[in-house]
């Protein structure tokens, strides 16, 4: 990260030009307008598509949770 006395290019490349893939991502969300509690999912962020949610305390996904998103992604190169 760059600091007050970076150049103008330097910060554009560290806002603007940062990887994106496409595909299976593990993410933290909150259940805002429910229980309010933190969980984490993992969605498909080119169709949307959600595999499944397991719990914010997991050091890891679930194997059923994975074996899951390879068998829908065989070419998938996660956990």
């Amino acid at each position: 990260r760059f600091g007050p006395g970076a150049s103008d290019d330097e910060f554009e490349s560290y806002m603007f030009a940062r990887k994106n893939p496409k595909g299976v991502h593990f993410e933290r969300w909150r259940h805002a307008y429910g229980c309010g509690k933190w969980f984490l999912a993992a969605r498909c962020t080119a169709t949307l598509e959600v595999f499944g949610t397991y719990p914010a305390q997991s050091s890891a996904p679930p194997a059923a949770l994975v074996a899951k998103i390879k068998a829908k992604r065989p070419d998938w190169e996660g956990f």
